[in-house]
């Protein structure tokens, strides 16, 4: 396995883990945050909480089939589909509760913040995600909402754009140095199998020199002992 192999397998797997915790925590989540319906908008407690309920149920299977998948790409869908699921959940109640000026979108990005900042997806997967997010968040408030208030609208908007791009760098840059410490490793990890086999080597040779030498002790203690000058 070479330098590139060694690196990709490596994200894989670590991609592959903290999938799996978030589907697990984001599920919690979803529904811990049911706290703050009752307060927010107790008139909806219920029919939100039965949103919420159906979200972290459908991601607990998600979790089940992410689990027991072997392929890459289904597993990638998996995600994809977790992080469309929970922001249409999201998007349910912001249309339910003011439209575009509901408090509900601080929860787009909470997901971005969560997604970015817990799966070290690449910076293109990343791009793709936030993508799916925020289209999800506005294009139903651009057809299905009456926009009065255009201000509060496109400082919304504003703040959920500055945060996904604050986020996105810190994927970009998280992802350069986890490919670079993971570089070091594989380079540490041959060095360390060059000096094994190298010392594995001295270690022959040390052992046939002695052989040698003790052979040819034992050659010349024979020729002394029966050597017929005196």
């Amino acid at each position: 396995m070479d330098k590139n192999e060694y690196v990709e397998h490596e994200i894989l797997k670590i991609t592959k883990f903290w999938a799996s915790f978030a589907l697990i925590v984001g599920a919690f989540i979803v529904v811990a945050l049911s706290i703050l319906d009752y307060f927010i908008t107790p008139e909806n407690f219920l029919r939100f909480l039965s949103y919420r309920l159906i979200c972290a149920s459908t991601m607990i299977l998600l979790l089940l089939v992410f689990r027991q998948s072997k392929s890459n790409f289904l597993q990638f869908l998996i995600i994809i589909t977790a992080a469309i699921l929970i922001s249409s959940t999201i998007e349910l109640m912001i249309l339910s509760s003011g439209g575009h000026q509901s408090t509900y979108y601080a929860g787009m990005i909470l997901i971005i913040i969560f997604m970015l900042g817990v799966i070290p997806f690449s910076f293109k997967i990343s791009i793709v995600i936030v993508s799916f997010i925020y289209a999800i968040y506005l294009l139903p408030i651009l057809f299905l909402d009456d926009i009065t208030n255009v201000q509060l609208f496109t400082n919304n908007n504003v703040f959920l754009l500055t945060t996904t791009t604050i986020a996105l760098m810190w994927r970009f840059l998280n992802q350069r140095s986890l490919m670079n410490e993971l570089s070091l490793q594989y380079d540490l990890a041959e060095r360390k199998n060059k000096l094994e086999e190298y010392s594995g080597n001295l270690e022959g040779l040390v052992v046939k020199r002695t052989m040698e030498l003790s052979a040819s002790e034992q050659r010349h203690r024979e020729l002394f002992e029966n050597a017929n000058d005196g």
